[in-house]
């Protein structure tokens, strides 16, 4: 497994990639301080570590799910079923688990449309965080918590996205208008 390390406005995501180059796991950290590995990162995955990064500090929509760039053999039908159905979600929305599992065709199944996101393996990608309780904005990355960091980033994630607005001269945002590789060169 590849790894590598980049900072976003509010924290750090961990990518991982097999040997084939095909993304397995983006995880989130409250660490501010990345640590760049000395792996190369193939050229696929730095534009999706640009998109992320125009995400996270301004809340631009990350686009279609690179699906044919993903891993997924550790997934069950459901979870790739549950997947799928999140990812049509449109930047800014959000819909509750039992949407979810009345999309798939079983209203009854909400809480195991829960424990499929709880296993997201690519979060922020795979919008998870666009799912909410009826009551409250329901669990992240494995808590529910409101206390917790994941569960104030979701909170976070889904502000950011309700508040973008995209920008007529990107040009005057600075982070916004550099890549990934010239954010490398300067830091």
């Amino acid at each position: 497994m590849n790894h590598f390390y980049f900072p976003v406005s509010f924290g750090t995501i961990l990518m991982s990639w097999t040997s084939d180059e095909l993304l397995h796991r983006l995880e989130w950290s409250t660490n501010r301080f990345a640590i760049y590995d000395k792996v190369k990162l193939p050229e696929l995955f730095a534009e999706l570590v640009d998109s992320i990064r125009g995400y996270f500090y301004q809340g631009e929509p990350l686009g279609s799910v690179p699906w044919d760039l993903i891993d997924q053999s550790e997934w069950s039908d459901f979870q790739r079923e549950v997947y799928k159905t999140i990812s049509l979600i449109p930047h800014g929305q959000t819909r509750t688990y039992g949407w979810v599992a009345a999309r798939l065709g079983n209203r009854s199944a909400s809480r195991a449309v829960g424990q499929a996101l709880r296993k997201n393996p690519l979060p922020i990608l795979i919008p998870c965080h666009r799912i909410q309780c009826c009551q409250s904005v329901g669990g992240f990355m494995g808590t529910t918590d409101p206390m917790r960091p994941e569960v104030q980033l979701k909170r976070k994630l889904i502000a950011l996205e309700e508040e973008y607005e995209n920008p007529l001269f990107p040009f005057l945002t600075p982070e916004a208008g550099r890549s990934f590789f010239e954010f490398m060169q300067t830091s």
